[in-house]
């Protein structure tokens, strides 16, 4: 439950909090030894099966144990935690691959990312969690449940997704993390 007196936000991790999926893509060209532009190509070229073979090893593997860092999301973090009780929140199916969400945790911890938990992306957080803020992800899809309960969203956009586009109220498309510490400072008037 959030702690009394906070605000609450949350952040997705995987393209927000690291560099997906050029690193996921990384995985697959060392895997494979073959080059792609995007998961979207390596996907449509070695198909299914072999795509979701090589994502299987890739969700435990040391290198995803590794994964680097974006510096702006930490110094973000460590910015508005001073304010805020910060959410990290993650599709990783947990689940499926349990000792992924200790890989994750310790991920976070090495990172230096001043979180205050790590949660799975479900509809459930939003009861557990009913005052969150704003939230933070890279894949509008991916953002839909908070949009649906009124939650302020803003899409870290890159010229590597699929165009799609939105004119949803809640929604602002941002470039950079930077943009989120601007925008919140000056709603929520931090200093």
């Amino acid at each position: 439950m959030p702690m009394k007196g906070k605000r609450v936000c949350s952040f997705d991790i995987d393209g927000v909090l690291n560099f997906y999926p050029d690193c996921w893509v990384e995985f697959i060209e060392i895997s494979t030894g073959k080059k792609f532009e995007s998961k979207e190509e390596a996907r449509l070229k070695l198909g299914d099966e072999k795509y979701l073979e090589i994502k299987d090893k890739y969700r435990t593997s040391e290198f995803k144990a590794n994964l680097n860092v974006r510096q702006e999301g930490v110094k973000l973090i460590e910015r508005l935690s001073k304010w805020f009780e910060v959410l990290v929140v993650t599709s990783r199916p947990f689940d499926r691959y349990p000792e992924l969400r200790q890989m994750t945790e310790n991920w976070l911890t090495q990172n230096k990312i001043n979180f205050s938990s790590l949660e799975p992306k479900k509809r459930q957080l939003l009861g557990q969690y009913p005052d969150i803020e704003f939230h933070v992800d890279d894949e509008y899809e991916e953002a839909q449940m908070f949009l649906e309960k009124g939650i302020k969203v803003f899409w870290l956009y890159s010229s590597k997704q699929p165009k799609e586009t939105t004119d949803h109220r809640l929604v602002t498309r941002i470039e950079n993390l930077n943009e989120v510490a601007e925008i919140v400072n000056k709603y929520f008037k931090l200093r």
